[in-house]
């Protein structure tokens, strides 16, 4: 059997994974993703907790950062992250579960699932094709956008604030043309996933502020815009400066970095990305086995660790951007 993961070039399966591993590989499990959602939760609430008290305290310098640390993780509940394993539906056995958790993280960010269930599917197919919005970088790393990526992003906020509107009221608008070019204006699929969000974010904004008072309602809102730049760090590294590469299979067009365990488990294992485009079937807690099988076999190529960032990522972007 041979594999054509999004680039032209065969491989051989059987010279990758026997039957065997692969089956083997391919079980999903409750305990370990469970446990992973666990340690979220613990992390957020005394991220969280300790945020309010040091509010409460008057020690705003040590809310900000517990606020900002809250909020780079959090990032990392969504499509560079948990939510894409959970789209891909191989995190828990059940299907229903999945589908669940995967609509209620992209709500919690503020992401409508129509548009990422398209884009997605062409990045995985035709990786690197005028038509994938993901594998190129998308979003500028100027010195202002850094700021506002290592800050709040208000124009984020204000964007995202305007497209839900926009899309509970019937319109199609996204940022991203390509998600859109084959969706209707008026998308049934769209406005209710818009109208879902709204009401969740309402929701828990309205609890919150009766229960915690109205800096955990702050807190609730403004994180999702806060502290994006390591989740898009992490995630313009899975393939800049690889485009050269799109005919030769995810082993090339694709980059693994190696990061420490707890940042791997944030990031739900995306970080063996090139893996996952070999094997999306496979879930990310059982990346790291796969990767340690082909690096056993000599297939992997593109491997790095945190250095990359700052030993190349940004001498690719400045050339990528110059095109």
């Amino acid at each position: 059997m041979r594999i054509h993961s999004g680039g032209c070039l065969k491989i051989i399966m059987s010279n990758v994974l026997s039957k065997e591993e692969l089956i083997s590989l391919n079980k999903s499990e409750y305990l370990t993703p469970f446990s992973h959602i666990i340690f979220r939760i613990i992390l957020h609430a005394a991220l969280i907790s300790c945020a309010l008290l040091a509010f409460q305290g008057d020690h705003f310098l040590i809310f900000f950062v517990l606020f900002l640390l809250h909020s780079a993780c959090l990032q990392f509940l969504g499509y560079a992250g948990l939510s894409h394993e959970l789209f891909h539906g191989k995190v828990f056995p059940q299907k229903r579960l999945n589908r669940t958790l995967y609509l209620i993280s992209s709500y919690v960010l503020w992401n409508n699932p129509a548009f990422f269930e398209i884009s997605h599917k062409v990045h995985h197919i035709n990786t690197f094709s005028e038509k994938d919005m993901e594998a190129t970088i998308q979003q500028s790393f100027r010195p202002l956008d850094i700021f506002f990526y290592c800050l709040i992003d208000i124009r984020m906020m204000a964007r995202r604030s305007v497209y839900l509107v926009l899309n509970s009221a019937g319109r199609t608008i996204s940022f991203n043309p390509i998600q859109i070019e084959h969706i209707p204006d008026q998308n049934a699929s769209v406005t209710m996933h818009a109208r879902r969000i709204a009401i969740l974010q309402t929701g828990i904004l309205i609890a919150l502020i009766l229960s915690g008072g109205l800096m955990a309602g702050i807190i609730f809102w403004c994180a999702p815009f806060t502290a994006t730049f390591p989740n898009r760090l992490l995630a313009a590294a899975q393939h800049t400066g690889l485009a050269d590469h799109k005919e030769n299979g995810p082993l090339l067009f694709s980059r693994t970095l190696i990061l420490p365990r707890w940042l791997s488990i944030l990031y739900a294992g995306m970080n063996y990305h090139g893996e996952h485009h070999l094997f999306p079937s496979i879930p990310y807690y059982r990346l790291s086995e796969l990767h340690q099988k082909l690096q056993d076999k000599g297939h992997l190529q593109n491997t790095d660790s945190l250095e990359f960032f700052w030993r190349r990522f940004w001498r690719i972007v400045k050339s990528e951007t110059a095109r």
